[in-house]
Formats: C-alpha cells, structure tokens, sequence
C-alpha cells in the first residue's frame, strides 16, 4: 500500500473510460524543514523570534528533504476525503512528533520508533495554514526545555499520538538548548 516518498490517489481506469475521462492522478509531498535558534535560554515562541531578528538573530534553517507517508496515512486521507472518519489534522488535533530513534522506514509503522525519548507537539498559533496554491504547511516548536534529545525520527499525527500520517528518519543532532521550530509542508501535485 505504500508508496515510498508521496502519496498517489488515482482514478482506475475502468472507471475512467466508462466516464469518458482520462484517467488523473494526484501526488501529496511532504517536506520538512528545522530551524534552529540554539542561544536562546529562554521558552519563547518562534513567532517572537521570527519578529525580532535584531535582537534574537535568525534562526539555522535545515531543508530536511522530503519523507514518506505511511499506510495510516494513507487510510487517513482517504477516509478524510470521503468523510467516512478520521480525526481532521487541524490546530486542535494535528501534532509533530519527534523521537530519538533511528530505525528504519517502514509504511506499517503507527507511531515514532523510540522507546522513551519522543513527544508530541502541538501546533503554533495560525497552523496549519489555509490549503492555498496547492500547500499547507504544518509547524511547532520544541521550546528551551521539550524534547531534549537527539532529534533522528519526525512524525506528523492527527493526535497525542493518535494516527500517524507520515514520518521520516534523519539525524538532526540533538536538540540541547534553544528552541527548534519544525515544520511540513504537505503540497498536492
């Protein structure tokens, strides 16, 4: 069922031809970045920081490439297309996980892989934004004092942990001090 690094939805062709239609397909992305403002002691959101580039500085940012989105995903966004259930990835319900673990990608996974060393955080204020020009983008922040770790595994979820949508695994360092803002964008081709 999965599909590696995007999540395709594409009309059968049977259906297609009986409808007169060429058959299409659609193609969801997920990227992720990380910013990284490693001096600050203090627990401030990266909407502050962002705000104050002068007295804060700018943040390290990290093109994280893009990740794969696992089968509860995909069960997620189909079910979520048709209204037939599923939790929606909103402010209230979506998070980002993150976890110490380094194991291997697999589209059966359900949750991060790390034994202990994971959390779950919630959105900033105003994410995810609006669906516009085909992208959405997702973000949090793990403030001076959350998920102080190696960063190796990332996760998107529509709950505490609730069902995993994707997840990617790449080291990141550890997050020691500061605060780290990480983020997707999910983008329809």
């Amino acid at each position: 069922m999965g599909r590696g690094h995007t999540l395709h939805f594409s009309e059968r062709a049977s259906i297609a031809a009986r409808m007169g239609v060429e058959e299409h397909g659609l193609i969801l992305r997920c990227r992720w970045f990380l910013e990284r403002w490693d001096t600050i002691d203090e627990d401030i959101s990266s909407a502050v920081l962002r705000a104050n580039p002068r007295r804060y500085g700018r943040p390290k940012r990290d093109d994280l490439g893009y990740n794969a989105v696992v089968d509860g995903g995909e069960t997620l966004a189909l079910q979520l297309l048709v209204a037939s259930g599923g939790t929606a990835l909103n402010n209230a319900n979506a998070r980002i996980g993150v976890g110490d673990s380094n194991a291997a990608f697999a589209d059966t996974h359900t949750d991060l892989q790390a034994a202990s060393n994971k959390a779950y955080l919630a959105m900033n204020a105003t994410y995810p934004t609006a669906p516009a020009s085909g992208s959405t983008t997702f973000q949090a922040d793990a403030n001076a004092s959350t998920a102080l770790y190696a960063w190796n595994e990332f996760g998107l979820f529509n709950g505490n942990p609730g069902t995993m949508f994707s997840r990617k695994v790449q080291s990141f360092g550890t997050h020691a001090a500061g605060v780290w803002t990480i983020s997707v964008v999910l983008s329809a081709d």
